[in-house]
């Protein structure tokens, strides 16, 4: 007779696992893992940042940033306008210093060929040209001023272009030219 194991269907050799499919068993579990923990994670920081962002928004709408900003928008325009103004004031010196200065020399040198008798009412100069509105007691005064200013070493073009005769003196215009002198040449 024979021997029944009926317990023989259920035995089985054990098989030894293989290296590699432990390997690979393992790599697919951290796999799993990073696929599974990675986007809690990312969920967990959105979150803070939530917090974060609702935490300084909160700071930002305060009433008192508020007004420090107003006084910041305030404080930017007037820089602008200030380096605006500064534009202007620097183009404004650099045309000064191109500007030929009226010395004292030049007032001197024009007072210096005035006759006795001769009043200014006005003294204009613009760049090299000179106008004098002026009066006079007698004509003689006025010629003898055309006269000086003509032969003066400093001036060109002397031109009286009106005279007339008002209440006893006589009014007048004359213009004339400085010339192109060094400083030295002045004094």
């Amino acid at each position: 007779m024979r021997d029944f194991n009926f317990f023989e269907p259920y035995l089985k050799k054990t098989e030894k696992t293989s290296f590699y499919r432990l390997i690979i068993l393992s790599l697919i579990t951290v796999v799993s893992f990073i696929f599974v923990f990675y986007p809690v994670l990312k969920y967990f920081e959105v979150r803070t940042l939530k917090k974060e962002i609702l935490v300084l928004d909160e700071i930002l709408e305060s009433s008192e940033n508020i007004k420090r900003l107003q006084v910041i928008e305030s404080n930017n325009i007037q820089l602008i306008e200030l380096k605006s103004e500064q534009v202007f004031f620097s183009n404004l010196h650099d045309e000064m210093k191109e500007q030929k200065v009226i010395s004292d020399l030049l007032i001197q040198s024009i007072l210096k060929n005035v006759p006795n008798g001769i009043f200014f009412d006005s003294l204009s100069i613009a760049n090299n040209e000179i106008e004098i509105h002026s009066k006079a007691t007698h004509k003689f005064a006025v010629a003898q001023m055309e006269h000086n200013l003509r032969y003066s070493p400093y001036f060109d073009e002397v031109f009286i272009p009106s005279i007339s005769e008002n209440d006893g003196y006589y009014l007048f215009t004359i213009t004339f030219t400085a010339k192109e002198v060094t400083t030295n040449a002045v004094e």
